[in-house]
């Protein structure tokens, strides 16, 4: 048979190109995407040895630490023994309502009743609002205090603060009895109240709303602690 004769896939003992490859042939591992380990055990050119990449930083821990600790814990004793002045200063300033005995055991206001109660709430406001911006500045001043655990203690001793000064306050100022009511057209003062009872919250939003903003303007992730 001459060479015209023979099949396209026949000439020189070739065969031709498979429609599709056989089962079994495949090889995955060909296809990795890593060139074989070189006999001496050189790494290719293009690929990193080990530890060509560096290490990623280990990340800082969220634990406070003892400086924070106890900075935190000065804050809160802080505020709590200074909301024995601001009651004191809360009596001094706040009016009073005036009573007049007219009977034995028997006495009546002498000026509106609202007004005095409204004034009384106002400064007892006013003044542990004052507090509260103050210690939410002097909390950011020491670096080494600063982290989350701040304002924590901001929170807790600006409640405990303003307890103390409503509870101290009223404490100086107590119940009329009976034995002050016993001289006809005397005048005897009612005690301080604060009626409006969440004021007691205002000191410790304003310490921790100040700190935040100060945090928000530190150029240092770490608030310069470090």
């Amino acid at each position: 048979m001459d060479d015209a004769a023979r099949e396209p896939g026949e000439q020189s003992g070739l065969q031709g190109p498979p429609d599709r490859v056989p089962a079994g042939r495949f090889e995955p591992e060909s296809f990795s995407g890593h060139p074989p380990p070189s006999p001496n055990g050189a790494h290719p050119a293009g690929y990193p040895y080990p530890g060509a990449y560096p290490r990623p930083a280990a990340r800082r821990s969220h634990r406070p630490r003892p400086s924070e600790i106890r900075w935190a814990a000065a804050v809160v004793a802080v505020l709590a023994v200074a909301g024995l002045g601001a009651g004191a200063l809360w009596i001094g300033v706040a009016p009073r309502l005036p009573f007049q005995v007219v009977k034995v055991g028997q006495a009546v206001r002498a000026r509106p009743e609202s007004e005095v109660f409204v004034a009384d709430d106002g400064w007892y406001f006013f003044i542990t609002l004052a507090i509260g911006l103050l210690a939410g500045v002097l909390a950011w001043l020491p670096r080494s205090g600063r982290g989350w655990l701040m304002p924590v203690a901001l929170a807790v001793g600006g409640v405990a603060g303003a307890l103390v000064a409503r509870v101290f306050g009223e404490w100086l100022t107590p119940e009329l009895t009976r034995s002050a009511l016993q001289q006809i057209g005397a005048t005897v003062l009612f005690p301080v109240r604060l009626k409006a009872q969440a004021a007691v919250v205002v000191e410790a939003f304003a310490a921790v709303v100040v700190y935040l903003i100060l945090v928000g303007f530190a150029e240092r992730d770490d608030l310069g602690n470090d």
